[in-house]
């Protein structure tokens, strides 16, 4: 009777081993397949590497400022690509100029939302 349970036991804890192995390797080809789908592509030491593309600029971006802009000429597009001053800064400034031409660019502080700090950042990019 001792052999008997004996090889019961024995060949139960094989069936349980067997299943547990079968699990086991199901369990990683099943992680190795995802593995797979997520390599990346490293390249060796000596190989030089390309920088990053810079990122995109806006499309709505002003463009800089890429010399000093007369005021009384100035459309509202090149006045919106000053610092600080945006579409409805540059159409004040427009209507000002359409009213009285500037004299000098202290004449900025007439436009309504141009103040001496503005008018400073304004300075060099500006004349009359």
């Amino acid at each position: 009777m001792k052999k008997t349970k004996l090889a019961v036991t024995f060949a139960v804890g094989f069936v349980v081993a067997w299943l547990v192995m079968r699990l086991v390797a199901e369990y990683l080809r099943n992680v190795c397949s995802q593995v797979e789908m997520e390599t990346i592509t490293v390249p060796p030491r000596r190989q030089s590497v390309p920088p990053p593309a810079a990122p995109p600029q806006a499309q709505d971006a002003p463009a800089p400022v890429a010399s000093v802009l007369n005021l009384n000429t100035a459309d509202t597009n090149a006045l919106i690509a000053l610092p600080g001053v945006g579409p409805a800064l540059a159409g004040r400034i427009v209507a000002h100029r359409e009213k009285s031409p500037f004299t000098s660019v202290d004449d900025l502080l007439g436009v309504p939302g141009i103040g001496p700090a503005l008018l400073e950042r304004l300075r060099a990019d500006v004349t009359v």
